[in-house]
């Protein structure tokens, strides 16, 4: 006799959308309201040496502009992140402490082009306009993070991102990718949470290398940080220059 049991599609587990202490850079981690973004890397405090963990602001902060109630200092971190089963009480991994906020467009005039590359020395584009998507979370313990990135290893430093630059990744949702820079010194309407498009300028664009989920990611060339990506399309990728997330959050890299 055989009994048929109905079960459902079964599929291979993720080590990364599960919950893991240490969490290394590269798996999944959000805040509660958040389905789930990607733990990019340690970082430590300049003023008071405490490690904290380094994402988007729109995986960690919930895309906040500071005003709009989307998230406060303090609000619980989950990880894995809530999408991947994260539980505010089985696995609260810390706390929003900082993040920058994200500004938005400031008029409804015309739409810009998608892509605006530097100008005469200066950038063309809105004035309500965004360097960094970036927040850093508090672990309750600093036992719950470790200075790895899954698939890659330990950083040895950061460095400027270049055009040919050949870079790697590792996300919550695709792992560890390869790609190649293909611009720096560029201005481009990305779209977050809603309709309204939000400006960044002096970013890195780079070849496809991110899925949903993979933002927060690091972009990294010979082991040593160059960029925090946070957005991207079938056809490019989007990150913040590392030296300019470390400088508005007042962090180095551990």
């Amino acid at each position: 006799v055989t009994d048929v049991i109905e079960v459902g599609r079964m599929r291979t587990m993720s080590l990364r959308t599960r919950r893991l202490r240490p969490a290394p850079g590269g798996v999944s981690i959000g805040h509660y309201q958040v389905t789930a973004g990607t733990l990019g890397a340690v970082v430590q405090d300049r003023k008071s040496r405490q490690w904290l963990a380094l994402s988007n602001n729109h995986v960690l902060a919930n895309g906040s502009d500071g005003r709009d109630g989307r998230a406060q200092v303090g609000d619980p971190i989950l990880q894995p992140g809530r999408h991947d089963g994260g539980d505010i009480e089985r696995d609260r991994f810390g706390r929003l402490i900082r993040f920058v906020p994200l500004q938005r467009r400031a008029s409804r005039g015309p739409l810009w082009p998608c892509l605006l590359t530097r100008l005469g020395g200066r950038s063309a584009g809105p004035s309500a306009i965004n360097r960094v998507d970036a927040a850093l979370a508090q672990p309750e313990d600093r036992s719950y993070l470790s200075p790895e990135i899954m698939g890659v290893g330990r950083l040895e430093g950061i460095t400027a991102a270049e055009p040919g630059m050949r870079v790697v990744k590792s996300g919550r949702t695709t792992g560890v990718t390869h790609g190649e820079i293909q611009s720096v010194h560029v201005t481009m309407m990305v779209y977050l949470h809603d309709a309204e498009p939000i400006w960044f300028e002096e970013q890195i664009l780079t070849t496809p290398m991110v899925e949903g989920g993979d933002s927060g990611s690091l972009l990294i060339s010979d082991q040593r940080a160059v960029g925090l990506l946070f957005a991207g399309s079938d056809r490019a990728s989007l990150a913040n220059p590392i030296e300019l997330v470390l400088d508005a959050l007042d962090v180095d890299l551990v």
